[in-house]
């Protein structure tokens, strides 16, 4: 499935196509993830996967604080997967990094990719402030 993420570029493509938006929306990443994460019900367990690390573990103290019944894992861009995972998203800033990220992921047990290029930077700039809740993030466990 293909999200426009609107912009300039959605905008000249519209118009040189001569049609108009049926309406004006926006799929940007860090819009987009957190409501598919609340959309969800039941708890899942999500991985995110990036080519910082440390990246991955602050945008999952952000997610387990916006959805604290699903199980989040950082996982580094060289793991080796194995087990379930229900939702991964791909949260890398080079294109190619990306790609191979992606590739790597084919066969593994996943239910869903959503590659969000750098559409998380705002999400991950600073920690986010603690509530006093505890997070659900989780360490991997990949054996």
């Amino acid at each position: 499935m293909f999200l426009p993420v609107g912009g300039a570029f959605q905008h000249i493509l519209m118009k040189f196509f001569h049609r108009k938006p049926p309406f004006d929306a926006r799929f940007s990443p860090d819009r987009f993830i957190p409501a598919l994460l609340t959309y969800f019900e039941e708890p899942r367990r999500v991985g995110i996967i990036g080519d910082d690390k440390s990246r991955a573990e602050l945008l999952c103290t952000h997610f387990a604080r916006h959805t604290p019944w699903h199980d989040f894992v950082g996982i580094s861009s060289d793991a080796n997967l194995s087990g379930r995972l229900d939702l991964v998203i791909v949260d890398a800033t080079d294109p190619h990094v990306s790609e191979h990220i992606a590739g790597g992921l084919r066969g593994a047990d996943i239910g869903l990719v959503v590659l969000a290029g750098r559409g998380l930077r705002r999400l991950a700039k600073t920690p986010p402030v603690s509530s006093g809740l505890q997070s659900s993030v989780s360490k991997p466990s990949f054996a």
